[in-house]
């Protein structure tokens, strides 16, 4: 498939027909998209967007791709799982995760584009060869709303001489979600019932690289999520340093 607007899609363009009460026989799920040579796509070379779970993206080769190669925006619960497939020249980006996504798996997968996913909740990174190509600094950055996202067992390519090859924007552990409507809705407590006010390490200091601050619908709770950002540097002689 060569010079189209998108490779394959999912696409509900919005919430499954029927949102909040689906309809059984239309919520996209148990898909596969496997054995694809894409190339020369104007946006991305796939689209799981708008898919509920169980959908998989494998053994695919994408080439060139305008705006992300691997699309999640969003799903719905997942999980969708990405993996064995090959990604060459992603100039924007090899990963597009956003609109609140979650449950996505990244397995084996060999990547020439810098990896920049997310906001999105319960990402899994394993065994993936991640090359960067210039277009951003960090060779991989990523952005939570879980601090039980991981990753683990992959392998860099980092720019050369850049002060920061990786970011990682997680909240703190220890650190609840507290939200309000706009009504002034008391906080939503955790499951150990202990609410984002006064449970211990709530209040702890914003990390003094960057803040990213999910504002609560009254618009200034200070209460509300905070994301922190570690900076990751590779020095030749020492490895890996975090700040």
């Amino acid at each position: 498939m060569v010079n189209w607007h998108d490779g394959i899609d999912v696409a509900t363009y919005g919430t499954p027909d029927g949102a909040p009460n689906d309809i059984p026989d239309r919520v996209p799920l148990a898909i596969d998209f496997y054995g694809n040579d894409i190339q020369n796509m104007g946006d991305n070379c796939f689209e799981t967007d708008g898919g509920a779970r169980n959908i998989r993206v494998f053994r695919n080769r994408c080439f060139d791709s305008a705006a992300g190669a691997l699309s999640v925006q969003p799903m719905f619960g997942g999980p969708v799982y990405c993996y064995q497939n090959l990604v060459y020249n992603a100039p924007t980006g090899s990963l597009k995760y956003i609109e609140g996504s979650s449950g996505i798996l990244i397995y084996n997968n060999t990547i020439i584009g810098e990896g920049r996913a997310g906001p999105t909740s319960n990402q899994q990174y394993r065994n993936n060869l991640i090359l960067a190509q210039g277009a951003f600094d960090p060779v991989f950055a990523v952005t939570t709303y879980t601090n039980y996202s991981s990753s683990d067992y992959n392998g860099f390519r980092p720019n050369p001489d850049k002060a920061d090859s990786f970011e990682w924007n997680s909240p703190a552990f220890g650190v609840v979600c507290r939200f309000r409507s706009k009504s002034g809705a008391a906080p939503v407590s955790d499951p150990s019932g202990v609410s984002g006010s006064n449970r211990p390490g709530a209040a702890q200091r914003v990390d003094r690289l960057q803040c990213l601050r999910a504002r609560s619908h009254a618009g200034s709770d200070r209460s509300a999520t905070r994301l922190y950002t570690r900076r990751i540097r590779f020095q030749p002689t020492l490895g890996f340093t975090c700040d």
